[in-house]
């Protein structure tokens, strides 16, 4: 009897598991896109039902007093794998974790015309902290307190002066502080997408090498655009604590510019998403929304961040009510990015019997808007590899390029592609003032791999 009733209960454990995946709206996303999953999850669904009742119906028959036949044990093995396998991808608890502190830009300006920053990280236990401030050229300190304690901080350094450095320290952090330089009368982006950290088909040196490089330049960087998939399995905090370590050197001295990706919030990763990059304290204090965004970071220049994990699926109501009504404030004459995860145009090949490349709904639903409104470039990430594309003006780019496995086959080419590299690791360098923009496709050795320079349309 006794090893009737725990294969009862592991198979209890297992359908449990399965119906808090399937609670998750991103589930759906994944298994759209992904028929492996969606087969497995249903095979595993019918092995969490039909188990119990095979063994109910056995032992009504022979009695549960009575030595339960081999098949049992069979069947506890064949429902116990699984479960421990969910249970530890997708364990319902985990343990808290501990993030370094990343420097972010936010979409509030100051009284000098420069967006506000903010330095997020999270402590274990409940803590009060401040930050020191300060001006480099000048000396000016400025002491910033948090109100309350709490593990998830949210310092906010308001009103910067353009075309200055600063450097800062966290009073509970010893030996973790900071610099950066906000920017004046031109932009540096450095732009990355796809660590997958936290993957075993992923170089976790190679983005390591990325990030020397990026911090190594001589002519630094005013910003990090990163266009998500920094981890493999965003329901695992313990991704988000790796990635967090990783990407130190560079989050605190370059704020950055944060945009999900489906492995980051795919099957409740989304609110370890939220909690590392753009945590409720910090959406409390500027009232935006938490996934996507209009930053303004150089005058007359735009950056809007959309929620496209896998394609369309995360275009709500909501969200393109939003984005209607911020194309419609932006002048013609400034200059207009879009930022996303999920691409455009884009060339691939078919994967689990699905084009990855060119999506038909992505282009249909958004290129008519971009073309009407003026954008002028649209930066992506998603597929693994470097490539550039225009359409009707617009300037498409994909830079899924920092760490993350290589697409190794391209069996279709973008109708729009005019530069595709799926061999070197890398990131891109955007640099834009009031007339131009030129984008750079560099490798992890900071050379040259192809550039293209464009005006506002």
């Amino acid at each position: 009897m006794g090893i009737s009733i725990i294969t009862l209960i592991v198979s209890v454990l297992l359908f449990s598991l399965l119906a808090r995946i399937l609670s998750y709206q991103r589930t759906l996303h994944l298994f759209s896109w992904n028929p492996t999953y969606r087969r497995g999850f249903f095979i595993l669904g019918l092995l969490s039902l039909s188990i119990p009742l095979t063994i109910i119906l056995e032992r009504s028959n022979s009695g549960w007093d009575s030595s339960p036949p081999i098949i049992t044990s069979v069947l506890l093995l064949l429902v116990l794998i699984p479960a421990a396998v969910l249970y530890y991808h997708f364990r319902p608890i985990q343990r808290r974790i501990a993030l370094k502190p990343l420097l972010v830009l936010t979409e509030r300006r100051g009284a000098f015309g420069i967006s506000d920053h903010a330095i997020l990280w999270r402590s274990l236990q409940k803590e009060k902290t401040s930050v020191r401030l300060t001006e480099k050229i000048d000396g000016n300190e400025m002491l910033i307190k948090e109100d309350t304690p709490s593990r998830s901080h949210v310092i906010i350094l308001k009103d910067l002066i353009p075309g200055t450095q600063y450097s800062y320290s966290i009073d509970s952090l010893d030996g973790i502080s900071g610099s950066f330089s906000t920017c004046g009368e031109s932009l540096r982006l450095a732009i990355v997408s796809d660590a997958h950290i936290g993957s075993s088909k992923r170089s976790l040196n190679t983005t390591k090498r990325i990030i020397q490089t990026i911090i190594g330049r001589e002519d630094s960087f005013d910003l990090l655009l990163n266009l998500g998939d920094i981890v493999q399995m965003g329901n695992l905090k313990g991704n988000y604590e790796a990635a967090s370590n990783v990407l130190l050197p560079l989050s605190k001295h370059l704020p950055s510019i944060m945009v999900p990706g489906n492995h980051d919030a795919w099957v409740g990763g989304l609110n370890s998403w939220k909690d590392a990059y753009y945590p409720k304290r910090l959406n409390s204090e500027l009232r935006t929304h938490q996934l996507f965004h209009h930053y303004r970071p150089l005058e007359g220049v735009h950056i809007i961040t959309l929620d496209l994990e896998w394609g369309t699926e995360n275009f709500s109501k909501a969200q393109r009510h939003w984005l209607t009504e911020q194309l419609s404030t932006i002048a013609k004459d400034d200059m207009l990015i879009v930022a996303s995860h999920a691409f455009f145009f884009g060339s691939g090949r078919v994967v689990d019997s699905r084009a990855w490349f060119d999506p038909m709904k992505m282009i249909d639903t958004f290129h008519p808007l971009f073309r009407d409104n003026h954008v002028n470039l649209v930066l992506s990430g998603h597929n693994h590899q470097f490539e550039h594309m225009k359409e009707d003006g617009i300037d498409y780019v994909i830079v899924g390029t920092f760490g993350g496995r290589l697409e190794k086959r391209i069996t279709h080419r973008s109708s729009a592609s005019i530069f595709l590299d799926h061999t070197h690791h890398g990131f891109a360098e955007l640099s834009i003032d009031r007339s131009q923009y030129s984008l750079i496709f560099r490798n992890l050795k900071d050379e040259e791999i192809y550039r293209f320079s464009s005006r506002p349309r």
